[in-house]
């Protein structure tokens, strides 16, 4: 369980004070301490889920917040296009600029971060946040041996390549996924917990899902939400842009596969259920 660390694209200007990467609580601490030196202005370099929180809260703070994300939408893992445009509408009227679909150059100033600079313009910027995702920590098993491929790779039993050696978390890699989530990392610790000591347990994989809270909306997002161009998709959905609100459930088959909830997530009970049944298309109103 040697976890994963901070992705941290190439770019210059990581040397500068001012840059950071957040992953742990003692980051909190720092970038906490280093906002008290006066700081206005901040960029947060992603646009996934940790990418979102850590806006969301430096705008709490105050802050002139530009989240800057390479693709063309923000939590692309999560949302659908017309859903991530639903949000970055919310997001820009709590006083948040978004910027996707940039080439990103590196971080510029004179002895401290100052700006990032974004396609052919520099975003203002004393306080940057690289939030890209993780990279898994392998080292460890790889010096000894073990299968590794951007993960510790573990089977249905959380066993590694090497005999009586199992892994589990943000380090391990199962049928070439990792998730980097919280319910990931505790249910393929259990199996592989079971397992090392003598019982019979195997791990299925889980319905992955976030939920997320900030910019005085809500969020939940599960399963499929039509990014395989090879299926074909039915969908249900209910969008009231004046409540905040944005509910769409996808279905292949005439059967539910994966749903979004925006401002109003008190169906997220019914779609976890949903995922897991495969529920009728027929059986559920939005």
């Amino acid at each position: 369980t040697t976890g994963a660390k901070s992705q941290v694209p190439k770019m210059e200007g990581l040397e500068l004070p001012g840059v950071f990467t957040l992953r742990s609580l003692k980051d909190v601490e720092i970038i906490k301490e280093y906002i008290k030196t006066g700081v206005k202005t901040a960029a947060v370099i992603g646009g996934g889920v940790l990418g979102l929180e850590t806006a969301s809260e430096l705008n709490k703070e105050g802050l002139k917040v530009t989240l800057i994300q390479r693709s063309g939408i923000i939590m692309r893992k999560q949302l659908d296009q017309e859903g991530a445009l639903f949000l970055e509408d919310i997001i820009k009227s709590k006083g948040v600029d978004i910027k996707t679909n940039v080439d990103i150059k590196g971080i510029t100033g004179k002895g401290k971060a100052e700006g990032v600079m974004v396609s052919d313009q520099v975003v203002p910027a004393e306080l940057v946040i690289i939030s890209a995702g993780v990279i898994e920590n392998q080292s460890i098993a790889e010096q000894a041996g073990a299968q590794v491929e951007k993960g510790i790779i573990v089977n249905e039993k959380m066993e590694t390549s090497l005999s009586d050696i199992y892994a589990a978390g943000d380090c391990a890699r199962f049928k070439g996924k990792n998730f980097a989530l919280w319910p990931e990392a505790t249910a393929m610790a259990k199996v592989a917990a079971q397992n090392a000591v003598g019982e019979d347990a195997s791990y299925e994989g889980i319905l992955p899902s976030v939920s997320f809270v900030g910019f005085d909306t809500v969020l939940f997002s599960i399963g499929d939400h039509g990014e395989d161009e090879t299926k074909v998709y039915e969908t249900k959905e209910n969008i009231n842009r004046g409540k905040g609100v944005y509910k769409k459930y996808y279905f292949e088959d005439g059967k539910f596969v994966g749903g979004i909830l925006i401002g109003d997530t008190k169906a997220l009970t019914e779609l976890l259920s949903a995922c897991k049944t495969k529920k009728p298309m027929d059986e559920m109103s939005i």
